[in-house]
C-alpha cells in the first residue's frame, strides 16, 4: 500500500515542462471542469484514500487481520479503478498536456501488491502458536 500511496505524490499530468501530481491534477480538473456535484464529490475524496492504509496496518496490528485485509481490498479496487481510467483516457505522449505514466504506473504496481498481500491475508491461515 506504501507504493501505491508514492505513486499518487508522483507526476500525473504533464503540461509542457511542469509536472504535477494526482492530488494537483484533481484540483486543476475540478477548476477547468466544474464537474456535477456527484462528480466533484468523489473527486474531492481522492485524497481522504491516503490514511485508508494506514487504517489497515493498524487493523492487522490489534489482530483483525481478515477486517485489514478487505479494508485493503476496498482501497485497491476504488483506487486501481480511478488510476486505471486516468491511464486509458490520458496517456497520450504527443500531446502538449498528458499524462505522465510514472505516478499512476507506480501506483497501479503498489496497488497489485496490495490485492496480492490482501488475499494472502484473507486465504492463507497462520498456524495457532500452542
Amino acid at each position: 500500500m506504501t507504493i501505491a500511496v508514492i505513486g499518487t505524490f508522483l507526476p500525473w499530468l504533464r503540461s509542457g515542462s511542469v509536472f504535477r501530481d494526482s492530488h494537483q491534477t484533481l484540483g486543476v480538473l475540478r477548476r477547468l471542469l466544474e464537474p456535477p456535484p456527484a462528480l466533484d464529490t468523489i473527486l474531492g475524496a481522492w485524497p481522504l484514500l491516503i490514511p485508508v492504509p494506514a487504517l489497515a496496518v493498524l487493523l492487522y496490528v490489534i489482530g483483525l487481520r481478515a477486517t485489514a485485509a478487505g479494508v485493503a481490498l476496498f482501497f485497491s479496487v476504488l483506487m486501481g479503478t480511478a488510476t486505471t481510467v486516468a491511464l486509458v483516457l490520458g496517456l497520450n505522449s504527443t500531446a502538449l498536456i498528458g499524462l505522465s505514466g510514472i505516478g499512476p504506473i507506480t501506483t497501479l504496481i503498489g496497488l497489485a501488491l496490495t490485492v496480492f498481500g490482501a488475499l494472502d491475508g484473507l486465504f492463507h491461515r497462520v498456524p495457532q502458536k500452542s
